[in-house]
């Protein structure tokens, strides 16, 4: 609770500041918060799309939530712009399990 507290602070100093939203996001995570950590990563996305680990957290937490056709899409989309990605072998393993 108390990171969320703190990266929401920052976050309203410096609402674009994609290292604080990714972080933001992590917090919600391990808060139990995770429809709130869904949005941050998927806006975290919409701000940089190229913050590949972002793709590869929300389709963790999409798996986690249930939403496998959702995690499909991101961690898909994932390995589709980012064919190099250096966590490509986990996705893989994911993508295979849904």
């Amino acid at each position: 609770e108390k990171s969320v507290i703190h990266y929401e602070k920052a976050r309203a100093l410096a609402p674009r500041n994609t290292t604080i939203l990714f972080n933001l996001a992590g917090a919600f995570v391990s808060a139990g918060k995770n429809p709130e950590a869904r949005d941050a990563y998927a806006e975290l996305i919409k701000l940089s799309a190229t913050e590949w680990d972002a793709y590869f957290e929300l389709g963790k937490l999409l798996v986690s939530m249930g939403d496998s056709v959702g995690a499909k899409k991101t961690l898909t989309e994932l390995l589709a712009k980012n064919p190099q990605y250096p966590q490509r072998a986990e996705v893989e393993k994911i993508l295979a399990g849904l």
